[in-house]
């Protein structure tokens, strides 16, 4: 393949597909914050779908919303913020939805994942007292609190 027909399928990708378009805006120029702030009015948008007092959210959606955001590669702290975001948002629904199992083992989920890449960026102790704060935080209800302790005991568990 030629360097001009190389051109010409990056220059076809960059119009025809918008995720494209925005890995190399961020590529070339890079805010984490505004990155950050476009996933994360995207996760609280799908965390906030409720009915008659039960959680709608999908957890496949905010699972993507989240891949999408690493894949971006804004850094590990950007990825443990937004990992931390996202469980401290999911916890909250708690308080005036009622979470649906999927919710409950997603908890669990970005608990293990938080773990596991803090153990790869060695702030295990720094990350522990962040989880620790959060499973003793009376923002969240009893409920939350017991899956994020157990999640904090040990992340293989599912509710």
């Amino acid at each position: 393949m030629s360097q001009e027909q190389l051109v010409q399928i990056i220059i076809d990708a960059y119009e025809s597909r918008p995720e494209i378009k925005e890995y190399f805006e961020f590529f070339l120029n890079p805010d984490v914050e505004k990155l950050f702030e476009k996933f994360r009015k995207e996760i609280v948008k799908e965390l906030h779908r409720t009915k008659w007092g039960l959680s709608k959210a999908r957890v496949m959606v905010i699972k993507r919303h989240v891949k999408n955001f690493e894949s971006m590669n804004p850094g590990p702290e950007a990825v443990m913020d937004m990992l931390f975001f996202t469980l401290n948002n999911t916890c909250i629904v708690d308080s005036f939805a009622q979470l649906t199992p999927a919710l409950q083992n997603y908890i669990l989920t970005l608990v293990a994942r938080i773990k596991e890449l803090a153990d790869k960026y060695e702030t295990v102790s720094q990350t522990m007292e962040q989880l620790i704060a959060m499973q003793s935080d009376t923002i969240f209800t009893r409920h939350v609190r017991n899956i994020l302790k157990l999640g904090i005991e040990d992340s293989s568990n599912k509710v």
